[in-house]
């Protein structure tokens, strides 16, 4: 089984990716941005990385459905994103596709227990 991480950019991907290296299995990053970053995110220490480099000009949401299907493709246990807007709104298209709940930012005591009850089971 593997986790996804959806980066667009390099904010937090070690600590998402230490995070979802926690669970085991494989972890990918699905790199909706240019390919320097996905390079960047290879050297991190990605296990697989896949590149959505969009065409000029293009916004990096108008990927969303390609990644999505990536995604569903692939049948991760857990994907994880940044809070940035893009990333968030690229995470609701994954989670409508793999008709998962999707956990959005809160308190950082709800947060806290949600991660213990998820490193328990």
């Amino acid at each position: 089984m593997n986790n996804w991480i959806i980066i667009i950019d390099e904010r937090r991907a070690g600590g998402m990716l230490d995070a979802a290296r926690r669970l085991g299995g494989q972890v990918v990053a699905a790199v909706v941005g240019p390919r320097a970053l996905a390079e960047n995110m290879a050297k991190l220490g990605f296990e697989r990385v896949l590149c959505f480099e969009p065409a000029e000009g293009m916004p990096a949401e108008a990927y969303a459905a390609q990644v999505a299907d990536a995604a569903k493709a692939a049948g991760p246990k857990l994907v994880l994103a940044s809070d940035a807007p893009i990333s968030r709104m690229l995470l609701g298209a994954v989670a409508a596709k793999l008709n998962a709940a999707l956990m959005t930012d809160s308190p950082w005591r709800l947060r806290s227990a949600l991660i213990r009850k998820i490193w328990a089971q």
